[in-house]
């Protein structure tokens, strides 16, 4: 093999993904931008003005069979669900032999790629009554149609809902339940895999999960991987699962440089079943769990919940948690880096209790450290990041987000999930020299 295959043959591996082989194919398609741009950057494939076109395309190229990878490749702008509706509604994606690749982010001419700073922007429109996103459904009829790809990358994306979203005008508030639409952002269809990597995408504004990584694993050491995502102003973001059968269990979850910033508690009461910006399942839908290098930031209920008796083994290092426990009253800014049972009820820990818990296997190198992130809870859009002290103590960044006093940890928010607008010229990425390396950047997009 040649010197330049095999060490992209041994980045593959050490990434968990699975090898491509020799002789497999790669087909492009191009979405939106320049059109005859798009045309002369297609391989094998084709340019298309739509995404549900270009979606179509690529499923048929799939069906085909034998090895190959198909990428999709999507120019920045708006693309708002098939026929605009809001949603959009994935065709069949099968074939246990090839890599699916769905990336965002690039420019008009697509010769380079920026999701943070051009981003390729799903939205919804006010009735959503789906999934911004719904892949193959879980029930395929018949069931022998369940599709199978051998590896699936969902690369680039900000996906935001905030549009069928319900607000009180007066306090500032999500309204859930009252004309706010109860679909999560994506639903995975249940579609097996034996590799899954989201990375480089932006979540925000989710009213109730933005996903739970519900996807079958086609064999014993399927890795499922998050890495360079962004999680803003959404209610309990994600859960970390699988879905459940018969001999089926991940081998390894991963969660690796995502931020975590200014979500929120299922409700905003302190006896709410889940405060947390990021859920664990139980060992029966991961072997292990591994979270690194994240950043946990002014998430109101707190970073990380594992309630589960039968909780997977986890390694949990190198994280920063800052400001992720006023729901509880906790003022410190290492404060509710995990809420856990402990005595019959859930207990909240903060950084250092971390290595004392009994699942976690390694907790090394875990730290508070402002970041500067420039956000603000009661305006719509981020605040200009010139006017941040990247250094300023936890005390006041705390209060210039929430526009409260903190002190003691007391705060009354009437802006529970208000609606905010992503602004790719001003992205919340730490300015805090200190806190650079935690969370994601633009500088770790592929």
């Amino acid at each position: 093999m040649h010197k330049l295959a095999t060490t992209a043959l041994i980045a593959l591996l050490a990434l968990g993904a699975p090898a491509l082989a020799d002789d497999a194919k790669e087909v492009v398609f191009t979405i939106g931008g320049d059109k005859t741009a798009g045309k002369a950057a297609a391989k094998n494939g084709k340019w298309a003005k739509s995404l549900t076109k270009g979606l179509k395309a690529a499923a048929k190229a799939l069906a085909e069979g034998g090895p190959m990878t198909v990428v999709v490749k999507v120019a920045a702008g708006d693309y708002d669900g098939d026929l605009g509706s809001g949603a959009f509604q994935f065709p069949e994606l099968g074939n246990k032999d090839a890599e699916f690749r769905l990336e965002g982010g690039y420019s008009e001419d697509f010769s380079k790629r920026d999701p943070f700073g051009t981003p390729s922007r799903i939205v919804t429109i006010a009735e959503r009554s789906a999934p911004l996103l719904q892949f193959h459904p879980s029930r395929p009829n018949p069931p022998t149609a369940q599709m199978e790809l051998k590896a699936l990358y969902f690369d680039g994306f900000l996906c935001d809902v905030g549009n069928s979203n319900n607000y009180d005008k007066k306090s500032n508030t999500l309204l859930k339940g009252r004309g706010t639409s109860t679909h999560v952002v994506i639903r995975f269809g249940n579609t097996k895999v034996g590799y899954f990597e989201m990375r480089n995408c932006v979540f925000i504004n989710s009213p109730h999960r933005a996903f739970e990584t519900l996807l079958r694993p086609a064999h014993e050491e399927v890795k499922f991987r998050l890495y360079n995502n962004l999680f803003i102003n959404c209610v309990i973001p994600v859960k970390l699962d699988s879905a459940l059968t018969r001999g089926g269990t991940v081998k390894e979850i991963e969660v690796d440089h995502c931020s975590f910033l200014l979500n929120w508690a299922y409700n905003p009461d302190v006896s709410t079943g889940n405060p947390c910006a990021l859920e664990i399942g139980n060992k029966h839908e991961a072997e292990k769990i591994t979270i690194t290098n994240n950043l946990f930031y002014a998430n109101f209920g707190g970073a990380i919940l594992a309630l589960s008796k039968t909780t997977p083994p986890m390694v949990i290092k190198n994280n920063n948690f800052v400001g992720n426990g006023l729901l509880h009253q906790l003022a410190a800014p290492d404060a509710v880096a995990m809420v856990v049972e402990a005595g019959g009820k859930k207990q909240p820990i903060d950084v250092e209790t971390i290595e004392e818990v009994d699942f976690v296997e390694e907790a090394e190198g875990n730290v508070s450290i402002p970041p500067g992130i420039n956000l603000a809870i009661d305006a719509v859009k981020a605040v200009d990041s010139s006017t941040i002290d990247a250094k300023e103590s936890w005390e006041n960044s705390m209060n210039r987000l929430f526009g409260k006093n903190v002190e003691g940890g007391k705060v009354e928010v009437n802006n529970y999930a208000p609606k905010k607008e992503y602004d790719p010229k001003n992205p919340p990425f730490p300015r805090n020299p200190a806190a650079a390396k935690y969370g994601a950047s633009p500088s770790l997009v592929k």
